[in-house]
C-alpha cells in the first residue's frame, strides 16, 4: 500500500510543477498532496511528506500570488503550511515545525481578516498552533501575544 502511495505522491510532484495545468486542478493537487503528505508521515517516512508538502507550498505560494483574489488558494497554503509542520515534528525538527505552524497560523489569519467566514480555519490553525507549543511548554508566551493582539 505505502508504495502506491509513494507513486501518488511522486506524480502529484511533476503535476504541481506543470505551468500548462489550469488554477483549479492545481488547486486540488495541493489538496490531495496535502493528504498523501499525511499518509506518508503515517508510514513514518516524514522526509518523503516534506518533499511533497514543498511542492505544495510552491504551487500554492504561486497560485496565490497570479490568483490573489481567490481565497481557496490560500486556504490551501495554510493547509500545506500545517502539513509542513506536522512533517517536521515527525521527524524531530522542532524549529522548523513551529515556523511552518506560525506560517500556517498566519495565512489563516490574513484570509479570515479579508473573508470573515474563514475565522474557523483561523481557529483550528491557531489551536494547532497551541497545541504544539504547549507539548515544548511555551503556550503562556503565545497566549499572552494573542492578547495583546485583541
Amino acid at each position: 500500500m505505502w508504495q502506491s502511495v509513494r507513486q501518488a505522491a511522486n506524480g502529484l510532484d511533476g503535476f504541481c510543477e506543470s505551468r500548462s495545468a489550469d488554477p483549479q486542478s492545481l488547486a486540488l493537487a495541493v489538496a490531495i498532496g496535502a493528504l498523501i503528505a499525511a499518509n506518508l508521515q503515517h508510514a513514518d517516512v516524514p522526509d518523503q511528506a516534506l518533499r511533497l508538502v514543498r511542492c505544495c507550498l510552491r504551487t500554492s505560494e504561486r497560485l496565490v500570488r497570479e490568483y490573489p483574489d481567490d481565497p481557496i488558494y490560500r486556504v490551501r497554503l495554510s493547509e500545506a503550511w500545517t502539513q509542513a509542520g506536522k512533517a517536521h515534528w515527525s521527524a524531530r525538527r522542532h524549529e522548523q515545525a513551529e515556523a511552518a505552524l506560525r506560517a500556517a497560523a498566519q495565512v489563516a489569519d490574513r484570509l479570515a481578516e479579508r473573508w470573515p467566514e474563514y475565522r474557523p480555519l483561523r481557529e483550528d490553525r491557531l489551536r494547532r498552533l497551541r497545541r504544539f507549543l504547549d507539548e515544548r511548554g511555551e503556550t503562556t508566551a503565545v497566549a499572552a501575544r494573542e492578547r495583546a493582539k485583541k
